[in-house]
């Protein structure tokens, strides 16, 4: 048999590190937000079987923007972005900080194929477990045109302190290809989620994203995501200047840079101060096409709303756009 196990596997008797617990922490996370050593915020980095993921290992290499593990050739996990191995899986766990009801969200995008055999990379399954019982799974196929992207919710999750929840990307019959962004975001049932602050010292309806970027609320400006002008809330972290949300790969507003999710338009809100007109003027500039493919990108639509009018539709495919 050994000469039929994966030499990823191949080591003495594992023993678990001891993990030593913020007891300040809370049943809140989001994997790309807390990203850095084994442990922080809850959690673990590791590698091993898909179906016994209690039963995997902590990953051994980590050159703090990645983690990766001799013998298991291809895997590796990053902030936002991971890759399987097909000796080993890798599998993200959480540990529970304390007793009570959390609600996950599971967001994975699929990047697209681009092997020589485009017929061979097969996708990957994306699993969920709760100590050793399989909460929910979902397979992700792979395309040449488009990237695909599986989302599990498992609401109102009945909880205890150090049970763990695992998070595992499978490479099925292969891992050609298999890369991909995992966000995984966990909150209490009893979280407020992110606020406003009302900006009491505004006088007038001059504003400029820029000049004005900040904290929610800032000078009117609000920082959301969505698909409908109805249906946009706040992102839900915050980050050195950047706002990011923890079901929208990729979506991200900052100072002087903007970028939708494939799932969700990256929105910029600001309300006025006072009654009256106002002259608007939007200036959007597209950078410079570097993809791989250079046919994949399409390029953005730039929308314009009050309340629910349509103001202002660009579609923007090359640089510039003003």
């Amino acid at each position: 048999m050994a000469a039929f196990w994966p030499s990823a596997f191949e080591a003495e008797e594992y023993e678990e590190p001891p993990f030593a617990d913020d007891p300040d922490r809370t049943n809140n996370a989001f994997n790309v937000m807390d990203f850095g050593e084994q442990g922080k915020n809850g959690w673990f980095y590791r590698y091993g079987s898909s179906k016994k993921p209690w039963r995997s290992q902590r990953i051994t290499s980590y050159n703090e923007d990645k983690y990766f593990q001799p013998g298991a050739n291809g895997l590796e996990i990053k902030k936002n972005f991971l890759h399987t191995s097909e000796s080993a899986s890798p599998i993200l766990e959480w540990r529970v900080a304390q007793d009570g009801a959390v609600n996950v969200a599971v967001t994975y995008l699929k990047n697209v194929n681009g092997d020589a055999n485009p017929s061979y990379p097969d996708g990957v399954q994306l699993m969920v477990y709760k100590n050793e019982e399989l909460l929910k799974f979902e397979i992700v196929n792979i395309s040449t045109e488009t990237e695909n992207l599986a989302q599990i919710m498992i609401d109102n999750l009945a909880v205890k302190e150090d049970e763990s929840l695992y998070f595992v990307v499978d490479p099925r019959m292969n891992n050609a290809f298999d890369g991909g962004s995992l966000y995984i975001g966990i909150s209490d049932v009893n979280a407020k989620g992110p606020q406003v602050m009302e900006d009491t010292g505004r006088k007038d309806n001059n504003a400029n994203n820029q000049s004005d970027f900040g904290r929610q609320g800032s000078n009117g400006w609000t920082y959301m995501y969505g698909n409908d002008p109805y249906d946009v809330r706040l992102t839900s972290h915050e980050t050195e200047g950047e706002y990011i949300n923890c079901t929208s790969p990729s979506l991200s507003i900052s100072q002087g840079f903007i970028h939708p999710a494939i799932n969700d338009n990256a929105v910029l809100s600001w309300q006025p101060a006072v009654s009256g007109n106002i002259d608007l003027r939007v200036k959007y500039t597209k950078f410079e096409q570097n993809d791989g493919n250079p046919d994949f990108p399409d390029g953005v639509r730039i929308k314009v709303y009050k309340n629910n009018e349509l103001l202002l539709r660009r579609t923007c495919r090359r640089p510039p756009f003003r």
